[in-house]
């Protein structure tokens, strides 16, 4: 798993987010098993339970026991339905991906106590990048649809479209491919677990001439 494992009968489940290592293991009877530590004495012993056979081979790595105390860190979610259902997978990234709090100098602003940069629909519709494209001064927001079904998406731009002159779609290398047409909101159709990468470029009348 990379963020969360879950386990559903189609009726109930539970999912678990982690903070730690991402492997586990399912058992056919609904027994799931999470790796706290990947400590070992030695490397290349011969006939283990998952790896039978004799090697000639044995390095003692005694730093890799990892003897001390660890911390653990896990968010259990009960839900009915499966995983996709009133979109629980949300709850489990709010707590492995917790947000970041940077601090900055006292500066002027037009923000509102409620205002926001994007918002996107439905809750099948993820992002996975807000950032600065890699070779020019563009902004790159990238999302996927974590679903089954193709989907209708909306991107709102909310205080963003103040600032930006043209959208384009893009590949995953952020090489744009197709000029698209905005306003306050984009839309767009999304297939079944797509990855969509837009490329937003600078209005010429704002007053920000780059991206930070």
């Amino acid at each position: 798993m990379i963020y969360w494992v879950d386990v559903s009968n189609g009726f109930h489940g539970i999912m678990i987010a982690t903070h730690g290592l991402p492997e586990y293991k399912l058992e056919p009877d609904g027994t799931l098993y999470l790796t706290l530590l990947r400590s070992v004495g030695a490397v290349f012993e011969s006939d283990l339970p998952t790896r039978p056979g004799l090697t000639n081979l044995k390095i003692p790595t005694p730093e890799a026991q990892s003897i001390g105390f660890f911390n653990f860190q896990y968010s259990i979610i009960p839900h009915k339905g499966d995983w996709s259902e009133n979109a629980v997978y949300k709850e489990a990234l709010s707590f492995a991906i917790p947000p970041l709090a940077i601090y900055t100098d006292k500066h002027g602003g037009k923000l509102t106590a409620t205002s926001g940069l994007i918002s996107l629909e439905p809750n099948s519709i993820l992002v996975t990048a807000v950032k600065k494209a890699e070779k020019d001064d563009t902004l790159i927001i990238r999302f996927y649809n974590a679903s089954e079904e193709r989907v209708d998406a909306m991107l709102k731009l909310d205080t963003l479209k103040d600032f930006v002159g043209e959208v384009w779609q893009a590949k995953l290398s952020e090489e744009s491919i197709e000029r698209m047409k905005f306003g306050a909101n984009i839309e767009i159709e999304v297939d079944p677990w797509k990855i969509v990468t837009l490329k937003f470029k600078h209005c010429p009348r704002t007053n920000n001439p780059r991206w930070r």
